[in-house]
C-alpha cells in the first residue's frame, strides 16, 4: 500500500487547521493569565504559562531559552524599569497549526516607562507572538516573540497600503 507523498504532506501539514471554541476560549484565559501576572507583577506564577523548554525573543533581540531563564530575566526587568507597567492585551487571532498546536498574534499597549540605558519609551504598541502547544489538557506557551510596533513605518506596509 502506498502513503501520500511528500507534496500531498507538505499540503497538508501548511494547511490552516480549526480550533474549536473551546479550545480557543482556552488560549484566551492562557492571555488573560499572562496579562494578570504581568499586571500584578507576580513573575513567580509566570512559569506555570511556559514548557519546560520554551524560548522568548524580547522586543531588543535578547533570546532566552528554557523556562527557568525565561521567567529570570522577566523577573530581573520587572524589579527596574517594569517595576509599574501595566499591559493591556487586545486583538488576538489565534491560528490552528495542528491538532495540538497554535499561534496566537496579539496587540500589546505598554504603559510607559525608561529603558536601562535611560530612553524614555512612550505610548509603545508592541506585536507579541506565542507559539501553544497543548498538554495534558493546558494551553502552553513553548515560544514567545515580541516585537514593538514602529507607528513611522506603518503607512508603509505594503499589505495594508499597496
Amino acid at each position: 500500500m502506498k502513503g501520500p507523498d511528500s507534496q500531498t504532506l507538505l499540503a497538508s501539514a501548511l494547511s490552516p487547521r480549526t480550533i474549536s471554541r473551546e479550545e480557543v476560549a482556552k488560549i484566551e484565559r492562557m492571555v488573560q493569565s499572562y496579562e494578570g501576572i504581568w499586571n500584578n507583577h507576580r513573575l513567580s506564577e509566570l512559569g506555570t504559562l511556559f514548557t519546560e523548554d520554551a524560548e522568548w525573543v524580547n522586543v531588543v533581540g535578547m533570546w532566552w531559552r528554557g523556562r527557568a531563564d525565561v521567567v529570570k530575566a522577566h523577573e530581573v526587568f520587572h524589579a527596574t524599569m517594569f517595576r509599574e507597567v501595566n499591559i493591556r492585551c487586545s486583538g488576538m487571532e489565534i491560528r490552528g497549526i495542528a491538532p495540538d498546536v497554535a499561534i496566537a498574534t496579539l496587540t500589546v499597549e505598554v504603559d510607559d516607562y525608561v529603558t536601562p540605558d535611560g530612553r524614555e519609551m512612550n505610548g509603545v504598541v508592541d506585536r507579541l507572538t506565542f507559539v501553544l502547544v497543548k498538554i495534558g489538557g493546558e494551553w502552553l506557551i513553548a515560544s514567545g516573540h515580541n516585537t514593538t510596533v514602529d507607528p513611522l513605518a506603518q503607512p508603509h506596509n505594503p499589505i495594508d497600503h499597496p
